[in-house]
């Protein structure tokens, strides 16, 4: 059976780096670049192809799994295998993945269009180290990220002085920047434009219980006595690839002397997709 080499080229880039430092911006906007490639487009029905996938994986961490898929899938034209699974992708490097396209005699001489799909699951964490302080001094807030295609910034006032004001409110804004579609998970049961799950971790002391609520209430609640974390792992919906959570910081003990820097961390996980631009695939007679 004759075979006929489609070259393939799935490429995500981006950039981003572990615990960069930055301005509070959340990491700079990138674009997750996924492209097919097809070096022959003909084929005579009956015969296969083999399509190659080279996935590079230029977030700041390792991407542990993913799944790769050729869409749409036809009765005549057949993808084997249809769906994969590829593992341990290192961050800034490449892998190679080989999908089988099968045509069937009886395949009615067309074009058959088609695109790759590649998703995965990540995690985003970003800390905002905010400063209370009582007279003059004060130190800027130390940020850092791990960028993804979801980026993570924070907003507001990022000092508190003591003697002059017992409020300050941080407002966190997760944002889509990869260019590709945001799931609570990348399996079946995948619901678009939602998160998997969103923790918030504030000082115990800085922080009432209910203050995060105007988002809405966390599905679980810690406490360590130094720290508490809101935890939401459901239903977490994005309008417009955006979501903002108003974090209300108070003191209360104006007898602080000096300078303290209280941290606000922030984890997201979710599943993530990027689809590649339409090729074409034109099927000859025998």
């Amino acid at each position: 059976m004759k075979k006929t080499i489609i070259g393939i080229a799935l490429v995500l880039m981006t950039l981003g780096c572990t615990g960069q430092q930055d301005t509070g911006d959340g990491g700079e906007t990138t674009s997750t670049i996924l492209s097919l490639i097809i070096e022959d487009s003909s084929v005579t029905a009956g015969f296969s192809t083999t399509a190659t996938a080279a996935i590079t994986n230029n977030w700041a961490t390792d991407i542990e799994s993913g799944n790769l898929t050729m869409l749409p899938g036809r009765t005549d034209v057949i993808y084997t295998p249809s769906e994969q699974e590829i593992q341990n992708i290192i961050k800034d490097t490449s892998q190679t993945a080989y999908v089988t396209i099968d045509t069937q005699a009886t395949t009615f001489p067309n074009t058959y269009e088609m695109y790759g799909r590649f998703c995965f699951n990540y995690t985003t964490e970003a800390q905002q180290n905010v400063v209370i302080y009582t007279g003059e001094s004060q130190t800027l807030p130390t940020n850092s990220y791990t960028n993804g295609p979801m980026s993570v910034a924070f907003g507001g006032t990022p000092q508190l002085n003591a003697q002059t004001q017992n409020r300050m409110t941080i407002l966190i804004t997760i944002s889509n920047i990869g260019n590709g579609v945001a799931y609570d998970n990348w399996d079946a049961s995948s619901t678009a434009n939602r998160l998997k799950k969103v923790a918030i971790t504030v000082p115990d002391d800085y922080v009432d219980v209910g203050s995060i609520n105007n988002f809405a209430k966390s599905d679980e609640l810690s406490n360590d006595g130094v720290n508490k974390t809101f935890i939401w792992n459901s239903n977490i919906r994005m309008v417009s690839d955006k979501l903002q959570i108003s974090v209300p910081m108070d003191k209360t003990d104006l007898t602080l002397a000096g300078e303290v820097q209280r941290a606000v961390r922030v984890t997201v996980e979710y599943g993530y997709c990027v689809d590649s631009n339409m090729v074409s695939l034109d099927v000859v007679r025998q």
